[in-house]
């Protein structure tokens, strides 16, 4: 008889046993849905779904173990939706370095201009410029100018340096012309763009070109 009770003991024990295990396994019923950008989210609270995806909810059945893993899911996404993308920093630009160089530039192209070198001038034009133009051309229509830049102080002022990118900026500058047969000195606001190639400061030598006559 007590062998009987034992093992009717162990026969109950085990039931009970299984009946937790099935209780584990028994489905439930979850809700899943996509947010606008692209995350999936699942629950098993109706009443966490956000008001805007309740129409787009997917309801499913899943074990308690597979509900354990929509959760893990869910915590994944988000915290992939909270981190932000990382943004390669631009690099900072060296304004006054640009500045000094594109200055020290302009004032030598001024020069070659002011002391009639046309054939070194045309070496500071811009790729684009020199392509369009060539040598002998340029040379013969700076020559025929009536007008030429004024000496001394006058010939320029009021440099100013407007940078647009590493490589491009413009240079705007208080220019003094006279005629060549002599008289008073005219003054007049230029704005050249320059380039930055081959390791130095170009100008557009159209700019100089059509400057004024």
């Amino acid at each position: 008889m007590e062998i009987k009770k034992k093992l009717l003991c162990l026969f109950i024990l085990h039931v009970a046993l299984s009946l937790s295990l099935v209780s584990r396994s028994i489905c439930a019923e979850t809700y899943q849905w996509i947010d606008e950008k692209g995350n999936i989210h699942v629950t098993d609270d109706a009443s966490a779904i956000p008001e805007k995806y309740k129409e787009k909810v997917q309801k499913k059945h899943f074990t308690e173990e597979s509900k354990a893993e929509g959760k893990k899911v869910e915590i994944k996404n988000q915290s992939i939706k909270g981190k932000k993308k990382e943004r390669p920093q631009k690099q900072s630009l060296n304004l006054n370095k640009i500045e000094s160089d594109v200055t020290d530039s302009f004032k030598t192209i001024i020069s070659l201009w002011k002391n009639q070198k046309f054939n070194d001038l045309y070496e500071t034009g811009d790729r684009k410029s020199r392509m369009a133009v060539n040598r002998e051309d340029f040379e013969r229509r700076m020559a025929n100018k009536n007008l030429v830049l004024a000496s001394s102080w006058e010939t320029v002022n009021d440099i100013k340096v407007d940078v647009k990118s590493a490589k491009l900026v413009s240079t705007t500058a208080k220019i003094g012309y006279r005629l060549k047969r002599g008289g008073d000195t005219q003054f007049r606001t230029e704005t050249f763009p320059m380039s930055f190639e081959n390791g130095s400061w170009k100008i557009n030598l159209w700019k100089i070109l059509n400057a004024k006559t």
